[in-house]
């Protein structure tokens, strides 16, 4: 999604009156301690590219739209991802990201190896989040 259809696509969704929330607020909804509105829209980004700091932090930031990342934290500085046409978030980058108060961070993984194929490994229980 361009930057301009990105950004176009977060004053569609406050218009027809979807609730941007934020990862706390989620996790709180989960755990049966917070509600959240009708139409509540968590916004994620996988993998840590650079892109999501050039891009859609802006225009975040100008919404002042919450939203959460998953990246690969082997790849932060100092340790450069191997494809240079997918730049990752530096850490200088995520702490700004941090700083706005706008943004949460999970792990997406360390290697982005595939559970199954690591040595060792045993199956995983995937975990499913329902409702009450």
């Amino acid at each position: 999604m361009s930057p301009t259809n990105f950004e176009r696509t977060l004053v569609l969704l406050g218009k027809v009156r979807y609730s941007f929330i934020g990862l706390d607020r989620f996790h709180g909804h989960m755990a049966g301690r917070a509600l959240v509105p009708p139409k509540a829209l968590l916004i994620s980004f996988d993998g840590g590219y650079a892109g999501m700091h050039a891009y859609a932090h802006p225009a975040l930031a100008r919404h002042r739209v919450p939203a959460v990342a998953f990246p690969a934290l082997k790849w932060f500085s100092p340790h450069p991802r191997p494809e240079r046409y997918r730049p990752h978030l530096t850490a200088e980058q995520a702490r700004e990201m941090l700083a706005s108060g706008l943004w949460a961070f999970g792990c997406h993984s360390y290697t982005r190896a595939t559970v199954n194929t690591c040595r060792g490994a045993k199956s995983p229980t995937p975990q499913i989040f329902i409702p009450k």
